[in-house]
């Protein structure tokens, strides 16, 4: 098989997964920003950039290649877009040389769609800092799920994804290694709550675009989406 493919449905599966932020944010042990684009040495202008959606298409493509090039060439040609796409989604969440990913690959090649479908159930955990551990994130759950539906050659609409999961406020968290209040705002209409000043003048700080009114109104709209189930933590 081609050493990538970005059908429209890998692209549009991928951009509800990962949503869209213009401006940089917490993710892992950087930035990311665009659709999910974590942001490499050499890149860090980004962190001060106000991406459009086309630019940020380009950097998605990019991602794409470098996220299917290690293991595309595997599959045999014969492979349902829809197993393209689902394994993609994979590589760009937990990463392309992922041993997981290695195994569904296989698995894939060898007839077995339902034990690649539960192979990648198996990464459904995110870091906890108050654990110290991974714990089971219901986002992850969600999403392997719907994987695990194209793997087996459902047609999914990639509008039906919705999680329970509060995405960006997770990883505001996790990047403070401390929990956010119970009433932490999600909607931009009520604005920056006493609860949120230590979070937000620390996003000041690491110069997250917070600096004016309007860069905290964009900032808490993502929040919003968020908690409407629009993007999935990473």
């Amino acid at each position: 098989m081609a050493e990538y493919s970005i059908s429209s449905e890998v692209k549009a599966l991928v951009k509800q997964l990962e949503g869209f932020s213009k401006t940089a944010y917490p993710d892992a042990k950087g930035h990311s920003i665009g659709y999910g684009h974590f942001i490499k040495p050499g890149e860090e202008h980004l962190l001060d950039k106000s991406l459009s959606e086309e630019e940020a298409e380009k950097y998605l493509e990019e991602d794409i290649k470098s996220h299917q090039k290690p293991w595309m060439g595997q599959l045999k040609e014969d492979t349902p877009s829809g197993v393209v796409t689902a394994l993609t989604s994979l590589a760009y969440n937990v990463g392309p040389y992922s041993p997981g990913l290695k195994k569904a690959v296989a698995a894939i090649n060898a007839g077995d769609t339902d034990g690649a479908a539960k192979i990648i159930a198996e990464y459904n955990k995110s870091y906890d800092p108050k654990v110290g551990a991974k714990v089971t994130n219901q986002a992850l759950v969600e999403r392997r799920e719907l994987e695990g539906r194209m793997l087996r050659g459902e047609k999914i609409d990639p509008k039906e994804f919705r999680s329970s999961s509060t995405g960006v406020v997770d990883r505001v968290k996790n990047f403070f290694g401390k929990p956010t209040s119970p009433n932490f705002s999600t909607s931009a209409s009520d604005g920056p709550s006493t609860s949120n000043a230590a979070i937000l003048q620390a996003l000041k700080e690491l110069n997250m675009s917070l600096k004016t009114a309007s860069g905290e109104k964009e900032y808490f709209d993502r929040l919003r989406m968020e908690g409407n189930g629009l993007w999935a933590a990473q």
